[in-house]
């Protein structure tokens, strides 16, 4: 697999993510992106929608120059999102435990060295035209350094 959908199923997998972005119906609401729009986003267990998008802003990639395998670091952008203030930071604190700090942490087939919190924003968004709730968003981003092999030619 890839370091994207490798991170976007640990992710998933996050007991105390789990327990806030599951739905009413049991699906897991993460997305890469952003959600369909007819995704139940209701969260089974706090007030509200509650829901996490993951999207893999860059790649930054060091190899020997005898081409072996290398280090490279993968910046991912989770933005936490619910219609309710109080929801909405139990999320993005889920999220900080569950993610900042790890060391080797098993990431599907991915070899990650650590994952990191480099930025953290609190962004609104307003209610648009025809819309009288806003929904909130906390997005924070991380820096997942992992081995990569080069393919064989």
């Amino acid at each position: 697999m890839s370091i994207r959908l490798d991170f976007l199923n640990y992710v998933k997998a996050r007991p105390a993510i789990l327990a806030i972005v599951t739905n009413t119906d049991d699906v897991v609401a993460v997305f890469h992106n952003r959600p369909p729009q007819n995704a139940n986003t209701k969260s089974r267990s706090q007030p509200g929608k509650a829901y996490l998008t993951i999207t893999k802003l860059t790649t930054t990639r060091t190899h020997d120059l005898d081409l072996k395998a290398g280090l490279a670091d993968a910046t991912f952008s989770i933005e936490c999102w619910s219609d309710d203030p109080n929801t909405l930071d139990l999320l993005a604190e889920a999220v900080y435990d569950e993610l900042d700090g790890r060391l080797r942490p098993t990431v599907g087939d991915s070899t990650v060295q650590s994952i990191v919190n480099i930025n953290e924003i609190d962004r609104p968004e307003f209610p648009g035209e025809g819309r009288d709730v806003s929904i909130n968003r906390i997005i924070l981003d991380y820096k997942v350094t992992f081995q990569e092999a080069l393919p064989a030619h």
